[in-house]
């Protein structure tokens, strides 16, 4: 046997009272950061102690201690952005209005966008021993992230993704990430000590559907509030259903990513106003916010559920707007905002993105974020549109070695 630890939040869920019906509900915060029950080996008899998180100041205020801690675990590759009218057809050339390569991955860009904001971040997840992957871990350095937890792989080629995007703002992505490049279980322990120890929350991509679970519980052992972005949606349901989500605290998902975490489940094709519920009823899990593009967001948090429309705002390009939600939705949330403000403030920053062409360059800097919520992060401004070969001393790739 061993103890269940046992943290609270502003709203315990029936199914965590159901699992453990000796935990009293007792309400800490109103953060959207609902505690779960971390099982972690204990000696026998030993008695089950009784914790209540305490919830870190409020970010935005120039002091990066105070900004949270995070752990940001998925994918960090080289993004190549095609801007076309449209696709090429098998055995035609189309010649793009634009092309461009900058630093990217879900994880890359939400690991930024939080350091932008004044958090102190650690990155998990590993890059080829080439130009490419030792120039992205020069990117991540540049914008104050922690890389001491990212390996560098002999013979393993940091990849690449292929973003088509048209005028409209709508794309189409082509990628591959090999699966030895995903974080691991000791990487987590290694990314938190890197930060002292002390760490907010980890924010988990499906960018490695497969090693989702192993990420998620050692976070959740560790002490880390969980935030899980299922994007890209799982090729497999399976790998979706093997995730312990009764140790995630937080679920953001699309519409597509959240009809295929309930895929083969009720409600998997019902309207996409009732996902957040479907969502939430299905996994277990306190605070689901699902994206719906040009359609808002639909929050369901302390069994409430409540639908925020999107800014009206001119569409340029999609790329990176859900990565910069996720970061600012999360940090808003340790910070101790409401969870409806934090969907604001997250919305704010998205249409940011939406206005400008790219993914990591489109990302708002730090003034930007700082008026977002509502105070000055003390970062230095984002360079806007760096190319990430040549051009820049950021990201010049270096003659063979890894960084």
């Amino acid at each position: 046997m061993g103890d269940y630890r046992i943290d609270y939040g502003g709203a315990v869920t029936e199914r965590v009272r159901r699992c453990w019906p000796q935990a009293p509900a007792r309400s800490a915060s109103e953060t959207g950061l609902v505690a779960t029950a971390r099982y972690q080996p204990a000696p026998v008899q030993q008695p089950a102690p009784v914790h209540t998180r305490r919830v870190e100041a409020p970010i935005g205020r120039g002091d990066v201690d105070g900004g949270g801690r995070f752990v940001v675990a998925g994918a960090f590759v080289l993004d190549c952005l095609i801007s076309a009218a449209g696709l090429p057809a098998w055995g035609r050339d189309l010649r793009a209005d634009a092309m461009r390569t900058v630093p990217g991955g879900k994880a890359l860009n939400q690991a930024v966008t939080l350091a932008r904001l004044g958090a102190r971040v650690a990155a998990v997840g590993a890059v080829g021993r080439d130009a490419v992957g030792a120039a992205i871990r020069s990117a991540l350095v540049a914008e104050g992230v922690d890389v001491s937890a990212m390996p560098v792989l002999p013979g393993a080629a940091t990849p690449v993704c292929v973003v088509h995007a048209r005028q409209d703002g709508e794309k189409a992505v082509v990628w591959r990430v090999p699966e030895a490049l995903a974080g691991t279980a000791r990487e987590v322990d290694a990314a938190a000590a890197a930060l002292g120890g002390q760490v907010d929350a980890a924010l988990v991509t499906f960018e490695f559907a497969a090693q989702a679970a192993d990420l998620v519980t050692a976070a959740a052992k560790s002490g880390m509030h969980v935030i899980v972005n299922p994007a890209p949606a799982a090729r497999e349901p399976d790998l979706a259903h093997a995730v312990p989500w009764e140790l995630v605290d937080v679920v953001v998902p699309n519409e597509a990513e959240a009809r295929a975490l309930l895929a083969g489940r009720p409600g998997a094709r019902g309207p996409a106003g009732q996902l957040a519920d479907a969502v939430g009823d299905r996994l277990g899990v306190p605070t689901v916010c699902v994206t719906l593009g040009g359609g808002g967001c639909v929050l369901r948090t302390g069994g409430r559920t409540s639908r925020h429309p999107a800014p009206v705002v001119p569409v340029v390009d999609t790329t990176a707007a859900s990565d910069a939600f996720t970061a600012v939705f999360a940090a808003r949330l340790v910070a101790g905002q409401p969870p409806e403000e934090a969907v604001r403030s997250a919305q704010r920053a998205a249409a940011l993105v939406v206005g400008r062409p790219g993914g990591y360059e489109a990302l708002p800097d730090a003034d930007e974020l700082g008026e977002l919520v509502g105070g000055r992060t003390g970062r230095r401004r984002r360079r806007d549109h760096v190319e990430f070969a040549g051009g820049h001393e950021d990201f010049r790739l270096p003659a063979g070695r890894d960084s």
